[in-house]
């Protein structure tokens, strides 16, 4: 990809350099971010702007910007030492911020392969610093015009930043890092957590990609393995589960993101809209769509197509026509129902907030409020609708509100991501719907459950 844009461009001087294994980077976020960076890096020019920072509290004022400097082994110093507030008045803060929105000055001694290898000349041990040390005990290891000069490169990108350095530096880095009190190392699952309260979608919540979609397919099949090893008293079946209104069993598979199953459902939703016609040549089979009765055999016959495949060893016809888009797609030619021929689904990213009380979790259905039933709903999810007993009356499982619960075709979209967000003190959740069923308000139930909570739906963020 960057080749072809080099080729687009008429100057032959660019060229390009695959810095794997030989650039690393450390990334930090949260309120005592900055502060903790500070105390463990020693820049040679003690008067660089990255280090005037430290006296300003808010760190949502500093721009997205980038610092190039060197700096010296962390190791010398025997703890963390706080940087001292710098002597800047409130004008001169002023001017260094704006200043940092304008066009870094950046040096390229990181980005050059001969100084990363000068680096690492004079890099000691562990042992040798320890005998250094012994002549100043309780102090930090003065620095000599023999010990190398680490350059690193600090990127401020929204709330987080950013440290690269040469490659065999990152571990005395991460070694000094982690000594700083109130400093904790988090995974994947720790920085998904993070980038979902900040409303912004992350790796498990790219369904859209093809990466992504065959990570869903992946989850799906194990966590179907795994169901399938269990004794049958021991495993919920989901075939007899009671939804609502007399429904049974989970239509879309209950082991994972089922985008084949909504995307069907939609399609059958739309042929049978008059507002939306489709072009519809024929269909696989002897069904004939005439009513929204026919959404239930039609998505269990591409379900049992998609399984015929994988009995067969045919996953890469499933995984090369990806049910689902965020490009907007236009249904001018005639399909078929069929895995090869039917359009992608267009979906939207949403965040979604629950009214009142609510616990979702991934993989939970979607579905539009019934029409002329949003108000109901808003009262009973706030708890202002009690039955005789005083409970709340947030299940709706009883026949006085039969008409409204959603129905099938009223499925839109699915949850990949939810939990209780520390943030907003209430349980928030990350999902695509089908972009042209987008409302203020929708509803989502859990798997195997019959509960529907009210959720308002936001716009989702892109990093």
């Amino acid at each position: 990809f960057l080749e072809q844009i080099i080729k687009d461009f008429s100057e032959s001087t660019i060229s390009i350099d695959d810095c794997k294994y030989s650039l690393g980077s450390i990334e930090l976020t949260g309120p005592k971010s900055l502060t903790a960076l500070q105390s463990i890096i020693h820049p040679y020019l003690p008067n660089s702007d990255f280090m005037n920072l430290h006296k300003i509290s808010d760190l949502t004022t500093i721009p997205n910007t980038v610092f190039t400097f060197s700096v010296s082994d962390p190791r010398h110093s025997t703890k963390p030492i706080l940087p001292t507030n710098p002597k800047l008045s409130y004008d001169e803060q002023l001017d260094l911020l704006i200043s940092l929105k304008k066009q870094p000055q950046l040096n390229n001694d990181l980005l050059s392969s001969g100084n990363r290898n000068e680096s690492y000349k004079n890099q000691q041990s562990l042992k040798q610093l320890g005998k250094r040390r012994y002549n100043y005990p309780g102090e930090s290891i003065p620095v000599t015009s023999k010990d190398p000069k680490i350059p690193i490169m600090i990127i401020k990108r929204g709330q987080n930043w950013i440290v690269q350095m040469p490659w065999f530096w990152i571990l005395p880095f991460w070694y000094t890092l982690v000594h700083v009190p109130h400093v904790q190392f988090g995974g994947l699952k720790q920085y998904e957590q993070l980038q979902y309260e900040r409303k912004l979608i992350c790796w498990s919540d790219m369904v859209f990609t093809p990466s992504g979609f065959v990570q869903c397919e992946l989850e799906r099949t194990e966590n179907q393995k795994k169901w399938n090893k269990r004794p049958v008293s021991k495993r919920v079946n989901y075939t007899k589960v009671k939804i609502s209104n007399g429904e049974k069993g989970e239509l879309l598979s209950p082991f994972g993101l089922d985008w084949r199953g909504l995307q069907v459902l939609r399609l059958v939703t739309k042929v049978t809209d008059n507002k939306t016609p489709l072009p519809l040549q024929t269909i696989d089979g002897d069904f004939q769509i005439k009513s929204l009765s026919n959404i239930q055999p039609i998505v269990t016959a591409i379900s049992s197509a998609e399984q015929q495949l994988r009995d067969n060893n045919q996953q890469q016809l499933i995984l090369k026509h990806k049910p689902i888009t965020i490009i907007p797609q236009n249904y001018s030619n005639p399909f078929k129902f069929n895995i090869i021929d039917m359009p992608p689904l267009q979906i939207s990213p949403v965040l979604l907030s629950c009214v009142g009380m609510g616990n979702i979790k991934p993989n939970a259905r979607i579905y539009s409020v019934p029409v002329g039933c949003e108000e109901k709903w808003k009262t009973i999810s706030t708890g202002e609708s009690t039955g005789i007993s005083g409970q709340n009356l947030k299940m709706v499982t009883t026949d006085n509100y039969s008409t409204q619960l959603p129905q099938l075709h009223d499925l839109i979209g699915l949850v990949t991501n939810g939990s209780f967000n520390l943030v907003d003190g209430k349980c928030t959740c990350i999902g695509y719907i089908d972009s042209q069923m987008i409302a203020n308000y929708v509803l989502v139930r859990n798997i195997a459950s019959s509960v529907f909570t009210m959720m308002d739906v936001q716009k989702c963020k892109y990093q």
